[in-house]
């Protein structure tokens, strides 16, 4: 085994030597394997790239294709043919449709750009005969072979540098002729990405012609020789190939990779020139591997000559030992010698040493007797059973006993019986466990008061571990504690009534709430406020009001259960908390005591103090998890209700009430929201004579695009903001947003009045009027006659000479006025004779049943006749069908709107609808009938 280790130990830096060269090559091969890798996985990467770009340029092809085909389908093409196939002559109507294609080719033509290259360089409609019928931009004459089929083709012209879409135009079923939409390859360099075409190119794109034709490059100034543009279309497909592997040379500093992907539904290629170093980046050579290889066999021959320098260095070593042994022994033979004699020196001084401890050991116990005795911290030893042996000075004066008294006694006589046998067993177990305790005791003094001690009892124990002495130090902290309770007090109660601080209700609102739960019980939280004690103060002072507060918390605190907590939280403010109150009916009493005891009159200096109390009073547990926070703010809530309510009351807390309050502002909160993210919008009505057929206007009706629940309807929302300034709010935007969209008409030469519905909030704001104003300034295009603001008749009656105020400051400015859901409410004659409205729109309530239900026919034309007698236009809401419409003309009303004519609508769908809408033949030129027939009509 020896043989052996000083063999491992001669030839151990060979040994790690050749670990390390094994390592060496490990990690070279890694390094070599790794480099690999990651040029396959950046080859794959190329690919990928290169097939993404060529069908990034195939789908270019495909939305040319799908150009065509929308203009192929667009409304003047298929005018066109309709009135050529009703025989319309060129010169008037063939013409003029002619003109409108022209306009929208040359509208496509500007329209669809790619980086500001137009994607066609001309639009051409040709007939089947191949004669050019419109178009739009410079085009070269028309080749026969382009007359495509029934299905868009595309054509490459590699000659001209040009493509050519080709899409049939049908009309009922019929090929009538063809789109032919050229565009210039340059269009297509758009896409392409890539380097200047310059000896330092790093990244070029191409796309090149199946017989190496360049159609398209990044580099707009790139010129191929014919050899190299062979060489590239000969490239492989689905592999990255570098130039030198192709049989050429690109003429480039760099040497580069190329790419070649087929372009998808064509015979174009995509081709991706990338310099090598930027792909591959800077691989390791093999000779740099080589000279690393190299550095581990120079170790090794290092190695080699210095284990043989070593082996001699061994051998001169052992002489040099042998030596040094000979030489150990003669000093061996001397130094026993010394020994004897410093053995001998060494017993003399250890004789003198022991005399010096004796020494300094007597003194020692003299200065440890003094501070035994003159400590101001009480000491006591006693043995291992617990009896006194010694006291000091201290522990007599503190405890009022003699030291003969104490010595021999056990410390149980000055037990004062406040801490129990557990608290003492538990001291006796720390003692025997772990040799020490240290904790608070109160005990007795010879004269019986109590004092507070801060005590550390310390085991002693022999060298066998067992317990000798038991050495106690205990310090008086009566003071400190007396100050801390006085802290406690301040810090936890009221210092002028006594009752609890906010501090301390907080606490015991807490274990009531957790008690309750643990019992299944109900816990009820009085919220109490003096009714007119601001009086008392003001009146008389201070200090009659302080006296007066003791006094009233006092008769409060005597009408209490043992066990309920009454708190003062400032001021005249007071809460108790009332346990165990299994119904609202057992607590009532206890709510007219309280009651009783606040109002009650009070004597002071001869003058009777009296005031009444305003309680508000919340339950726990209740229906939803609540804190203690919120039971203190739902029974202050409960109190002002009862001071609202008239004071020297109480009023309970409706939690079903507060959840519908909260549900509320958090409505708005989300409606305040949803107009600073722009989720409203408006959308239209269209107003119409049902006569003649003419649209009169539109009425804006607003929309919530809600995130979340998708678009609501105005009774979804504005309920939630009726009658609150948040509505008022809204109503502006609607405003704004009525004026925008009305002078976006107007620039289309749309020309329709807008009706706007205002709250009687809204138009009782003091700046209303000079709002409008406002906004006519900054709209100047709109006139005062295209707006109309709709009031509800019902909010018109709340305050009717404000009311009719604010609307004849509108109508000077020139803005009409409707009545809105008339007949629903009260309105008078009279008001309705001095309200300046135009326009009375007959609650859709009336319109809807009139057919079945004979009393809301005979409303319908009662309002009618009000409204011819009045000189105010009529206007029918809510007709849904051809006959609600004939009806209502028989009765003479010929202004209507509902879902019968059109629903609601965007802006952007009304100019379409406005167009093409025309009312039903039986409305159309539809009769007048007579008052005196109307009668038989309506019975029919």
């Amino acid at each position: 085994m020896i043989a052996a280790r000083s063999l491992l130990g001669r030839h151990a830096p060979l040994i790690l030597v050749g670990l390390f060269v094994a390592y060496t090559l490990a990690l070279l091969w890694s390094v070599f394997s790794s480099q690999l890798l990651l040029l396959e996985a950046t080859d794959r990467r190329l690919l990928a790239d290169s097939e993404r770009r060529a069908a990034v340029i195939a789908d270019f092809f495909d939305e040319r294709l799908h150009d065509a085909a929308q203009i192929a389908e667009s409304r003047e093409i298929q005018d066109y043919f309709v009135n050529q196939a009703l025989g319309m002559s060129s010169r008037y109507g063939l013409n003029l449709s002619l003109d409108a294609i022209d306009r929208r080719l040359e509208v496509h033509l500007q329209g669809k750009t790619l980086r500001s290259l137009p994607v066609f360089s001309s639009l051409r409609l040709i007939d089947e005969a191949g004669k050019r019928l419109a178009g739009a931009g410079l085009a070269p004459p028309l080749r026969p072979e382009l007359h495509g089929g029934d299905a868009p083709t595309l054509h490459l012209d590699h000659e001209a540098c040009c493509y050519e879409v080709v899409v049939p135009v049908f009309h009922r079923g019929e090929r009538r002729g063809f789109i032919l939409a050229m565009g210039r390859f340059d269009s297509l360099g758009a896409m392409l990405i890539g380097d200047r075409a310059d000896s330092e190119v790093r990244y070029l794109e191409m796309v090149i012609g199946p017989d190496g034709q360049l159609v398209a490059s990044s580099a707009r100034e790139l010129m191929l020789a014919p050899e190299v543009a062979r060489m590239l279309a000969a490239a492989p497909v689905g592999a990255v190939t570098p130039e030198a592997e192709l049989g050429g040379a690109l003429g480039l500093v760099r040497a580069m990779l190329v790419v070649r992907s087929p372009i998808p539904g064509t015979e174009l290629s995509m081709l991706t020139l990338i310099a090598e170093a930027d792909a591959h980046g800077q691989g390791v050579s093999p000779g740099f591997l080589a000279g690393l290889a190299a550095i581990p066999l120079a170790l090794v021959l290092v190695s080699l000559a210095f284990a043989h320098q070593r082996r001699n260095a061994e051998r001169l070593r052992s002489d040099v030992e042998a030596a040094e042994h000979r030489r150990a022994r003669l000093e061996a033979d001397n130094a026993a010698l010394a020994a004897e004699i410093a053995r001998r020196e060494a017993a003399e001084a250890r004789l003198h040493e022991r005399t010096s401890e004796l020494t300094r050991s007597n003194a020692e116990l003299r200065q440890l007797a003094m501070v035994f005795t003159h400590a101001r911290e009480g000491i006591s030893i006693t043995d291992a059973e617990g009896t006194i042996l010694e006291v000091n000075d201290a522990f007599c004066r503190l405890s009022g006993y003699a030291r003969e008294e104490l010595v021999g006694q056990n410390p149980r006589v000055l037990k004062s019986g406040l801490q129990g046998a557990e608290h003492y067993a538990q001291m006796w177990r720390a003692l025997r466990n772990e040799g020490h305790w240290s904790g608070e005791i109160w005990n007795r003094r010879k004269d019986g008061s109590l004092y507070a001690e801060l005590l550390t009892i310390s085991a002693v124990r022999d060298d066998a571990g067992r317990i000798q002495r038991y050495v106690a130090l205990f310090t008086d902290i009566t003071a400190q504690k007396s100050h801390q309770q006085e802290l406690e007090r301040i810090a936890h109660y009221d210092p002028l009534t006594g009752l609890a601080n906010r501090s301390l209700l907080a606490d015991r609102l807490q274990q009531s709430m957790a008690m309750a739960q643990r019992r299944g019980s109900r816990l009820a939280i009085v919220y109490l406020d003096l009714d007119g004690f601001k009086s008392i103060n003001d009146r008389h002072g201070h200090d009659v009001g302080d006296r007066f507060l003791v006094a009233v918390a006092n008769r409060m605190r005597t009408v209490l259960r043992e066990g309920d907590t009454l708190a003062r939280l400032g001021g005249d403010e007071f809460v108790a908390v009332l346990q165990d109150t299994p119904t609202i009916e057992t607590c009532v009493p206890m709510l007219n005591r309280l009651l009783s005891a606040a109002s009650a009159p009070l004597l002071d200096d001869g003058a009777e103090l009296r005031v009444s109390a305003s309680l508000g009073v919340s339950f726990y547990p209740q229906a939803e998890p609540v804190d203690a926070d919120q039971l203190l703010r739902q029974a202050d809530h409960a109190m002002y209700q009862a001071k609202l309510r008239g004071k020297d009351r109480y009023h309970l807390f409706d939690a079903e009430q507060d959840r519908t309050l909260r549900d509320h502002h958090e409505g708005r909160e989300q409606i305040r929201q949803g107009l600073m993210r722009g989720e409203f919008e408006l959308h239209y009505q269209p107003k119409v004579n049902m006569r003649s057929g003419r649209v009169l206007g539109v009425e804006a009706l607003i929309r919530w695009r809600h995130p979340e629940r998708g678009l609501l309807a105005p009774a979804a929302f504005l309920p939630l903001i009726e009658d609150h300034p948040l509505g008022v709010v809204v109503g502006d935007w609607v405003l704004d947003a009525a004026f925008a969209q009305i002078e976006r008409w107007n620039a289309e030469g749309l020309t329709l009045a807008v009706s706007v519905n205002v709250s009687a909030r809204q138009l009782g704001q003091a700046d209303f009027v000079d709002g409008l104003r406002a906004r006519f300034v900054a709209h100047p295009a709109v006139a005062p006659a295209q707006l109309e603001l709709e009031v509800l008749e019902s909010s018109a009656l709340d305050d009717i000479a404000e009311v009719s105020s604010v609307m004849h400051e509108c109508r000077a400015l020139g803005v009409l006025f409707a009545l809105d859901d008339f007949g629903t409410g009260y309105c008078s004659l009279t008001y309705l004779k001095n309200l300046p409205a135009s326009t009375l729109k007959i609650d859709r309530s009336f319109v809807r049943d009139m057919l079945d239900d004979p009393d809301d026919l005979a409303i319908l034309e009662g309002v009618i006749g009000l409204a011819a007698a009045f000189d105010r236009q009529p206007v029918a809401e809510g007709v849904e069908t051809v006959a609600h419409g004939e009806l209502l003309l028989d009765l003479g009303c010929e202004l209507a709107q509902g879902y019968g004519i059109a629903r609601p609508m965007p802006a952007g769908q009304v100019a379409r609808w406005v167009r093409e809408w025309m009312p039903g033949p039986s409305w159309l030129g539809r009769p007048r009938v007579e008052r005196d027939t109307r009668a038989l009509v309506a019975e029919t």
